[in-house]
């Protein structure tokens, strides 16, 4: 399944391509080709596509009045995705069935699709360290700020910027935030081998599929990134592509997040 989204999704030509941007436009869809074209295997919740009234088995035809070639057709949805910005409206036809529809969709970026998290509770989690299954973490129980970052194993370069984060945090004396990388455990039943691809040096805990799908969005190319204050509340959510052109200002803001998270703390 690819990913359609266009929060910060929406790369570059194809699903595989490098992102220039953390946050492209998005639309909220995961898709595979099929016999009849495009078909959408899932929906983001609260993402542009489910607030327009798209549905998972849903048959894209044509995307702003643009037929696609039911071969390739989503090749030319990423394209023609990637050629909007946020915020523009798009119209999609499709089939629901026997029956052709069409809807129109504003298209947001993941950040904004994820920003509805703010001020969240984290709720109870249940995350075991990948280097001692004795260690658990419950991002709703602990005494400071923490930035809790979400990846999947295919991101392998997702390392470099948890240890940038982390980095930073100490340049900034801010070495008392906790840094936690979490990826998706899957089916598997020994874990060290997600340590043997993830060479950062923060801790590195897996969540169960459910409680990650929960959290954040399974992408092979970004990390999505929580600050989350002693309270267990959630005070930004953002994207970050570690191949993106706008890394640094990405990693800044989680930074910036975790520092006024910080200073919030000090005032109480």
């Amino acid at each position: 399944m690819r990913w359609l989204g266009l929060l910060p999704l929406m790369f570059a030509a194809t699903a595989s391509s490098a992102p220039r941007q953390s946050n492209p436009a998005f639309l909220g869809i995961g898709f595979g080709q099929g016999p009849g074209g495009c078909t959408i295997e899932s929906v983001t919740a609260n993402g542009p596509a489910a607030d327009a009234g798209i549905r998972t088995d849903d048959n894209i035809l044509a995307f702003d009045e643009v037929p696609l070639d039911p071969k390739r057709s989503c090749d030319q949805l990423v394209a023609a995705i990637t050629l909007h910005v946020p915020g523009d409206r798009v119209r999609i036809d499709f089939m629901r069935g026997p029956v052709h529809r069409n809807v129109t969709a504003t298209l947001a970026t993941r950040a904004d699709v994820l920003q509805r998290r703010v001020g969240e509770h984290v709720g109870p989690t249940d995350l075991v360290d990948v280097d001692d299954a004795r260690t658990h973490y419950d991002l709703d129980d602990h005494h400071k700020t923490m930035v809790v970052g979400f990846f999947d194993d295919r991101c392998l370069n997702c390392a470099r910027v948890f240890d940038r984060i982390h980095d930073g945090l100490k340049a900034r004396d801010r070495g008392d935030v906790f840094v936690l990388a979490v990826t998706d455990r899957g089916y598997r039943e020994d874990l060290h081998d997600l340590r043997k691809m993830f060479t950062s040096s923060v801790a590195l805990a897996a969540a169960d599929s459910e409680t990650f799908q929960a959290l954040a969005m399974i992408e092979p190319d970004r990390a999505f990134f929580m600050v989350i204050d002693c309270k267990g509340i959630i005070r930004l959510v953002t994207p970050i592509a570690p191949d993106s052109d706008d890394l640094d200002a990405a990693v800044d803001e989680v930074l910036a997040g975790a520092e006024q998270s910080e200073h919030s703390r000090a005032r109480r």
